[in-house]
């Protein structure tokens, strides 16, 4: 489907179902999101095989940003694109350019000292890792996903441009099969990327928005998604036992049952586009998600950094694996900590350009 005929689908389906009505909900969704991340990232351990679950459903947050991605594309005119994609490659050269800078400080403090610094972080190896396959190793492993939207979208705008999206979406299903097929075979950074996980997830909120009357026709009841995710989190945890039982690694990126809970969770949402409407929650989700997602890690450290700092490594390993409390409360206490710090930067950051607006 060529972009003039997303466009059509688009004003076919205008109405209730609007962009600014979609807005409040996938905002709020985009705070939760963020938290979820960080759950993947704080190693959510602090009720065993439940905390292992917990980690397990945390995996649908980044398919879930690539697929709101994906939802609001059919209706962006190349101007509106342009600005985004401009967005998205400030982001990245901030979030890199801050991460090597970080990789660098802490190759030089504590027991991480290296003296080869430089070829060890410009490799030809990771370079082409970084540049093939999205293996943001250089620039902290997170930001996979600020290279790998970036690429989708230079291939969309391609595709576009030479209406041919409807050979995209022809590939669609062979993207998630070769996703399911790496992702259990292959080394992580072969499916952690665009074409693997961005492409697939942000084609699928593409046909959302084009064809998004007839899934509401389809899942009219919310109870009965709210239902559905029930089922397919109970049908998770069996997965998980399988995995244990046949010796093989619990833990990984993408889940048999990942991409279900993905569309489950998103038509939910779009069932109720104004879910969190005026709260906190929404707010901060339209403004902060994305840098939560880019400074969390970096307070992980500082935090890891200062504790190392106040107790030995023997002190320091028993309070981070066997302190209830902590182990209970850290994800919530770094998504705090880096929600809290965002917030101050951004009024900061506001307040600085108003002042400069109002000099000039």
């Amino acid at each position: 489907m060529d972009s003039k005929g997303e466009l059509g689908n688009l004003r076919a389906n205008t109405g209730k179902n609007t962009v600014s009505s979609r807005q409040e909900s996938f905002d709020t969704l985009k705070f939760f999101l963020a938290f979820l991340v960080v759950i993947i990232h704080t190693v959510y351990t602090g009720y065993g095989y439940a905390g292992a679950g917990i980690c397990a459903f945390a995996r649908i947050a980044v398919p879930s940003f690539f697929m709101i991605t994906g939802y609001y594309l059919p209706a962006m005119t190349d101007e509106k694109f342009k600005k985004h994609l401009i967005k998205i490659i400030y982001l990245t050269l901030f979030s890199t350019l801050f991460y090597i800078l970080l990789s660098y400080v802490q190759s030089h403090v504590g027991s991480q000292v290296s003296t080869d610094w430089f070829a060890q972080t410009f490799s030809i190896k990771r370079i082409l890792k970084w540049l093939l396959l999205n293996d943001a190793a250089i620039g902290g492993g997170p930001l996979w996903y600020f290279y790998a939207i970036l690429y989708v979208l230079v291939i969309m705008r391609i595709a576009r441009k030479f209406k041919i999206m409807n050979i995209l979406y022809i590939v669609l299903p062979f993207l998630f099969l070769g996703n399911y097929l790496v992702s259990f075979l292959g080394h992580i950074a072969c499916y952690r990327n665009f074409l693997f996980t961005g492409m697939p997830y942000v084609l699928l909120g593409c046909l959302f928005r084009n064809y998004e009357n007839r899934i509401l026709d389809l899942f009219h009841k919310s109870q009965t998604l709210i239902t559905g995710l029930v089922v397919i989190c109970v049908c998770l945890g069996a997965e998980m036992i399988v995995y244990k039982m046949a010796g093989c690694s619990v833990g990984r990126d993408h889940y048999l049952l990942t991409l279900p809970m993905v569309i489950c969770v998103f038509i939910l949402v779009l069932r109720n586009p104004h879910w969190g409407s005026g709260s906190f929650f929404t707010l901060a989700g339209k403004k902060y998600s994305a840098y939560i997602y880019i400074l969390h890690p970096f307070f992980i450290s500082c935090t890891q950094y200062g504790l190392r700092c106040m107790l030995d490594e023997t002190r320091y390993q028993d309070v981070m694996q066997n302190t209830l409390l902590l182990k209970n409360s850290y994800p919530f206490l770094i998504f705090g900590i880096t929600l809290l710090s965002v917030m101050i930067g951004y009024k900061v950051w506001i307040s600085l350009s108003t002042m400069k607006r109002m000099k000039s």
